[in-house]
């Protein structure tokens, strides 16, 4: 283990609430997006933390952490990946996958000017609001995942959309912006974190063009957003995609030792899970 990856790990323990979870900076309350990347890099170091997103379940099986009451499904879905990582979690991580299959995002019968299909259902940030790309990825890696575990049943209609809708808004070099590919006329740019997101669900797909294509603009713009968010994740989807991750992977440990401090604890969760990549291979997102 490098000596980085040992100072996220210690760091990561270290910042632990008291329910076994994670804020977003040290001492503040437990959320769940960093709880859920924490628990993937630390695996069996902190089996007790996939408790506190196991005892955070409400409202159907979906989740909400102790700071609000409204739903994210996007951290849903990265919950459920989570438990499914672990085989004493993994028929909870499957029930919060269920229950993500009834809901998703608002549609819209009318086809947009810009030739997007807003017709097509994903999944949303919170609940009736219109389907965005990240939660869409999320919801269809978590998905796809259970299934390969032989959790699936039931789930492939909801998954088919959400892969027409991830096609349906690729930008025009490739990648994926949050939302859409092109508003109010004008051309969106794609993003780092988003395009490896999205490529890591559509890793099935990879005879599509418009996926390879994707995969090609991430190779070329994985460096070009240093942040602990960006690199860690262009690391885990390039990885998985058999594409060069070297420099996403190298960069990602040069800004942890210099600005490892002054990272938010999701940030630092990534890059533990990434530089990680030794131990775990990268299984809980592949299928």
């Amino acid at each position: 283990m490098s000596s980085t990856l040992s100072m996220l790990r210690d760091r990561l323990l270290e910042t632990r609430n008291a329910d076994h979870g994670w804020g977003y900076l040290p001492g503040r309350i437990s959320r769940i997006e960093p709880t859920a990347w924490a628990v993937l890099a630390l695996a069996e170091d902190a089996p007790q933390s996939r408790n506190a997103l196991v005892a955070w379940r409400r409202h159907g099986g979906l989740v909400t952490d102790t700071s609000e009451n409204h739903l994210n499904y996007a951290y849903n879905a990265l919950a459920a990946i989570a438990l499914a990582a672990s085989q004493d979690t993994l028929p909870i991580g499957f029930a919060v996958v269920r229950a993500l299959m009834e809901v998703g995002g608002v549609t819209w019968s009318r086809r947009a000017s810009s030739g997007l299909d807003p017709s097509l259902r994903g999944w949303a940030w919170y609940p009736d609001t219109f389907s965005w790309v990240e939660p869409t990825a999320l919801c269809a890696i978590a998905a796809k995942r259970v299934r390969h575990l032989g959790f699936g049943a039931g789930a492939d209609p909801r998954v088919a959309e959400a892969e027409r809708l991830l096609l349906d808004r690729v930008c025009a070099e490739g990648g994926w912006n949050y939302g859409n590919s092109i508003v109010f006329g004008q051309r969106l740019r794609a993003d780092v974190p988003t395009t490896a997101i999205a490529l890591i669900a559509m890793q099935d797909r990879m005879r599509e063009a418009p996926v390879m294509a994707s995969l090609r603009w991430l190779e070329r713009h994985a460096v070009l957003e240093p942040s602990t968010m960006g690199l860690g994740l262009a690391t885990i989807a390039l990885s998985i995609l058999d594409a060069a991750a070297h420099r996403p992977l190298f960069e990602l440990e040069a800004l942890v030792r210099r600005d490892g401090e002054n990272t938010n604890l999701a940030g630092l969760a990534i890059a533990a899970y990434a530089l990680g990549w030794e131990r775990h291979g990268f299984e809980a997102f592949r299928f």
